[in-house]
């Protein structure tokens, strides 16, 4: 295990906190941050510019988006296995003398829930179910699949019971009988992991209702900043500064998943309160739009040099990387033609999780050449993105779409 897992680990039990899900609440504070922000970015445009050398900083337009490897070094993709042990005190006593016939836990689109069940199951020796093909939930025989459960002594867990349906007239059959002989106790006692929008889905159109129901309690801005600090931690052996761009504010450092940083008394930079905000406090959400904050001067950012010289002579051992001001960063945007289509494209995404294009042909009333013009328009965007040859809503997507789908009346997840 290296430094940053290290540091990860010994911080895990704080960052993710596992909720019953009437618990959960978004980050505050939502508005006050946002009109600060707008305020201070209107007084900025009467105040003069500070020039390259004034306060040790560079303007912002001098300023150039990282390299693909320094940005996979400084923000690297999560390891969720790494947050599997943050489990065991929620599911541990319940796999031990279970008086519920399952647990659920539910994920929230880019949470990374899915993913930390799915490795918890594999550290503690569990069978994990998974769902069959989506082309296989269409045929008529479910008995093979069925099978898995038979015999079973000891817990299961299905990570992803959202890949379990197709909300099509024929698309329901393994998902009402998995819950029929699930409720009737035929299949034992498991751990049901599942998506917020999927799970919403089976309530209203199913009645289901889970005895016990967890989620990941939301990042806010303390979390983000400790978390996104221990990534950084394990960069290199200098130590890393993450300034604003636009006046040089200390946003960040390498060592602030120190014990400095856990003091609660310590108010995280604002820039926190509005990506913790902005994100539902979805750590994946989060984690998209910091790596799209990040900007440093052309050719002066170094993550393996011991010192480096500064315009007057002395040394430093530390790197410097330039964050944009929030209100500055890109963030995607329906395209100018939005339309029904688009919100019926995005929900079946979402409570899916993902599709081809080919499911989403079956599965809506939408013709053929209009879905692959939508899922283009949407894509161009940044609103959806093609991962493993299928559709899904992008993280820094998933806050527009969701805000557009709660506004056309769409059903959603009940975390807003």
């Amino acid at each position: 295990m290296n430094d940053r897992q290290a540091e990860l680990t010994a911080s895990d039990k704080e960052l993710w906190e596992w909720i019953p899900t009437g618990e959960f609440r978004l980050p505050s504070a939502t508005i006050q941050t946002t009109f600060k922000t707008r305020v201070q970015s209107f007084l900025k445009l009467y105040q003069k510019t500070p020039s390259e050398n004034s306060d040790g900083f560079s303007s912002p337009e001098k300023l150039e988006y990282l390299s693909s490897f320094i940005l996979d070094r400084l923000v690297p993709a999560v390891e969720w296995k790494l947050h599997g042990q943050s489990l065991d005190s929620v599911l541990v006593p319940w796999c031990g003398s279970p008086d519920k016939k399952f647990v659920l836990i539910l994920n929230v689109p880019h949470s990374g829930n899915a993913g930390i069940l799915r490795h918890w199951a594999a550290e503690h020796g569990f069978r994990v179910i998974d769902p069959p093909n989506l082309s296989g939930l269409l045929k008529s025989s479910d008995d093979v699949w069925f099978k898995q459960f038979e015999n079973s002594n000891s817990c299961w867990v299905l990570p992803n019971l959202e890949r379990l349906y197709l909300r099509h007239e024929a698309g329901l059959r393994i998902i009402q009988r998995f819950f029929r002989m699930l409720l009737a106790g035929e299949l034992g006692f498991g751990v049901v992991g599942c998506s917020s929008w999927a799970w919403s889905f089976f309530r209203h159109a199913m009645g289901i209702f889970a005895p016990i129901s967890m989620v990941a309690k939301p990042f806010d801005s303390s979390k983000l900043a400790q978390w996104l600090g221990a990534m950084a931690c394990g960069t290199s052996r200098r130590k890393i500064l993450f300034r604003q761009s636009d006046n040089g504010r200390m946003v960040l450092s390498s060592e602030s998943s120190g014990s400095a940083n856990k003091d609660k008394t310590v108010d995280p930079d604002p820039f926190f309160r509005d990506l913790a905000a902005f994100s539902y406090g979805i750590p994946g959400v989060a984690l998209a739009y910091w790596r799209a904050s990040l900007q440093a001067e052309p050719d002066t950012l170094d993550l393996e040099k011991n010192t480096d010289e500064t315009t007057s002579g002395q040394s430093t051992n530390h790197s410097t990387v330039w964050v944009k001001p929030w209100i500055n960063i890109e963030k995607p945007d329906l395209p100018k033609n939005v339309g029904r289509h688009h919100a019926f494209i995005l929900h079946s995404l979402l409570l899916h999780d993902m599709l081809d294009m080919d499911m989403l042909k079956k599965l809506l009333p939408v013709p053929y050449p209009q879905i692959g013009q939508t899922l283009y328009d949407l894509s161009d965007n940044g609103v959806i993105e093609f991962v493993d040859d299928q559709w899904r809503v992008s993280p820094k997507g998933y806050p527009v779409a969701r805000g557009f789908l709660k506004t056309e009346g769409f059903l959603t997840d009940d975390f807003s």
